[in-house]
């Protein structure tokens, strides 16, 4: 091993190990569901140097919280960049809490391909390129509605900024959320309209939303109190649907969200702005 690579291996433990000592505290409750934050840093930046136990791995990133590994699987860790296959078995299924706007359709079947190598072992990590996230991207569909269990879900469109979608909807968890995915085409403007509601409760009455279309902010959106359901129309002009690409980043800046702890009704620690329930293209 070159000293370089020792070094950067040595200073990324370090700075997990340090993370992990305050993150896991014994005053703090330990959600067994939730990645840690060096997990997500090593899974992320150093995918390779290390394989986690397969009941761990499942817990943390399948979406699906604690319940029995299902087997054959096929798990994404943070950011899309570890992937681990639980078998034996054929045609695994794909389960994560982020698709990193890949297409569900498309990751299921180039995963499932790539994984038919492990069928007949328990379990193995294999790892996937950011060229190969890229190649995958979704492209939205006009006239299509998204719904959280709908197939495809919006949870494609989704990345680590949100919550793994439940049956209503899914709750951005981060000051700032994205939704990215490939234009459809540049005949003429894109819109999108996104069904939402706000987290306000307790003493916790205002949120102001500020759509980004690709780093342009757009007018700020006043949330609706007590969980009234919203609506917020975004125009696409075909200029814009020509940048980048045809990728397309939406954003939505929140300007003071909370989380349940913070307000005394919860433990969860989860900054909680706007829960998404419906995405229309068109």
């Amino acid at each position: 091993m070159s000293k370089t690579l020792l070094f950067s291996a040595s200073a990324l433990f370090l700075v997990s190990a340090i993370w992990n000592s305050i993150e896991y505290w014994p005053s703090k409750p330990q959600i067994y569901t939730e990645p840690s934050p060096a997990a997500k840093i090593i899974y992320t930046l150093a995918p390779s140097i290390y394989d986690p136990p397969e009941e761990v791995f499942f817990e943390r990133y399948s979406g699906l919280g604690e319940v029995p590994i299902i087997r054959p699987s096929i798990i994404l860790g943070p950011h899309c960049r570890k992937a681990m296959f639980l078998g034996p078995g054929t045609e695994a299924h794909l389960y994560s809490r982020s698709l990193c706007n890949m297409s569900e359709s498309s990751a299921s079947q180039v995963l499932s391909l790539f994984a038919s190598r492990f069928s007949s072992e328990p379990h193995a990590s294999f790892l996937v390129s950011p060229q190969a996230i890229d190649e995958m991207m979704v492209i939205a569909a006009r006239g299509e509605i998204y719904l959280p269990s709908s197939n495809p879900s919006f949870k494609q469109f989704l990345d680590e900024t949100w919550a793994t979608p439940e049956k209503w909807g899914a709750w951005s968890t981060s000051s700032t959320a994205y939704i990215r995915f490939k234009a459809p085409d540049v005949l003429g403007p894109l819109i999108v309209d996104i069904d939402y509601t706000a987290f306000l409760a307790g003493s916790h009455e205002a949120l102001t939303i500020i759509p980004s279309i690709n780093g342009h902010d757009r007018s700020p959106i006043v949330a609706k109190p007590n969980n009234i359901p919203s609506n917020m129309v975004i125009t696409i002009s075909v200029n814009e649907l020509k940048e980048r690409d045809g990728v397309i980043e939406i954003s939505f800046n929140l300007d003071h969200p909370m989380s349940p702890s913070q307000l005394g009704i919860s433990p969860d620690g989860r900054l909680l702005g706007i829960g998404l329930t419906k995405l229309t293209f068109r």
